[in-house]
């Protein structure tokens, strides 16, 4: 009898075993199809290259945290800006005053939770009059609902901060 139990107690703790280990196979799984989903997200690549303006632009985007929709200890740390181009483009009133200069810029970062994200943000410089423009730049708050929001995979975000290093 005493072995009959002890073999019954045995069968249930394999069986355990085995139930949790197709579960956490389930969890791989499910894990691994989110990251190749995540994987195929596209980061639009660099078309130009002024380390200078990307530094003021990464400084704003960090003072910016509401922008990114986010609490400011929520973004850990922002490792990529891509311009697309350097074509700035002029933001009128209804009255055709102009009002400011725009870029969109893509950003990518990491958060606390450990996931990565790529958003699309706005830059601008507001006009002074006279064909001047602010040397400090801005975020454009009335563009938050139209920025590009995803998040991607970490790895694909890193190898981009790679490549941007080599080059």
């Amino acid at each position: 009898m005493k072995n009959k139990l002890l073999a019954s107690a045995f069968l249930l703790i394999a069986l355990s075993a085995t139930v949790q280990s197709q579960e956490l196979t389930k969890e791989q799984q499910k894990a691994q199809k989110r990251e190749e989903k995540l994987k195929k997200v596209e980061f639009p690549i660099r078309g130009v290259t002024d380390p200078v303006m990307e530094k003021k632009m990464i400084e704003v985007v960090k003072r910016s945290p509401a922008y990114l929709e986010l609490e400011g200890k929520d973004v850990k740390e922002i490792k990529i800006l891509h311009m697309t181009n350097y074509n700035w483009w002029v933001k009128k009133n209804q009255y055709g005053e102009i009002q400011n200069l725009n870029m969109r810029v893509y950003v990518g970062y990491t958060k606390t939770n450990g996931r990565c994200y790529m958003r699309s943000v706005l830059i601008t410089r507001q006009y002074l009059g006279g064909g001047n423009y602010m040397e400090d730049y801005g975020i454009r708050s009335d563009e938050i609902g139209y920025s590009d929001y995803r998040e991607m995979s970490c790895s694909v975000l890193d190898s981009l901060v790679a490549e941007d290093i080599q080059k």
